[in-house]
C-alpha cells in the first residue's frame, strides 16, 4: 500500500515540476516582452522562483524513486531531468497585453495543485517543501490581489 502511494507522489510531483518548467518559460518570455519596469521584475522573479521549485521538485523526485526501487527490491536507475520546455511560438508577443492576468491564472491552478498534492504526501520532508511553494504562491496570489488584477487590466497599460 504505501509503495503505491509513493509511486501516485512521485507522479503528482512530476506533474508539479513539468507545470513549474512551462510556466517559468512563460514568464521568460512574458519578461522579455514586457514594457514596463515594475511588471518586468515581477515576472523576472516568478521565473526565478519557478527555476527554484524545479531543482527542489527534482532532488524530491529523486530521493521517492530511490525509496520506491529500494522497496521493490530494484536496481536504482540513473535519474535523468527532462529537458527544458521552450515556448517559441510566434503569437505570443501579440497577446502580451494579457500576460498579467494570464500569470494570476496560471499561479491560482498551481495553488489548486500544491493543495491536491499535499494532501496525498505524507513524508514531512516532502510536505515542508511543498508548503513552503504553497505559501510562495499564496502570498504573489496576494500581492496581485493588491495591486488589483482582477479588475484593471494592468498588463494592457
Amino acid at each position: 500500500m504505501k509503495l503505491k502511494k509513493k509511486i501516485l507522489l512521485i507522479e503528482k510531483l512530476e506533474e508539479l515540476r513539468s507545470d513549474n518548467l512551462v510556466n517559468c518559460q512563460f514568464y521568460q518570455n512574458a519578461y522579455l516582452s514586457c514594457d514596463k519596469i515594475y511588471i518586468k521584475n515581477i515576472f523576472l522573479r516568478l521565473c526565478k522562483q519557478k527555476e527554484n521549485f524545479c531543482e527542489e521538485l527534482e532532488t524530491l523526485i529523486k530521493e521517492l524513486q530511490q525509496e520506491v526501487y529500494a522497496l521493490q527490491n530494484n536496481n536504482v536507475p540513473n535519474f535523468t531531468s527532462p529537458k527544458k520546455i521552450k515556448n517559441t511560438s510566434p503569437g505570443f508577443r501579440m497577446h502580451s497585453k494579457r500576460n498579467f492576468y494570464e500569470t494570476f491564472k496560471r499561479e491560482s491552478k498551481s495553488y489548486a495543485k500544491y493543495l491536491e498534492c499535499l494532501a496525498k504526501a505524507n513524508d514531512g520532508k516532502i510536505r515542508e517543501k511543498l508548503m513552503s511553494h504553497r505559501h510562495k504562491i499564496h502570498l504573489t496570489l496576494s500581492e496581485m490581489n493588491i495591486m488589483g488584477i482582477k479588475k484593471y487590466p494592468i498588463g494592457s497599460l
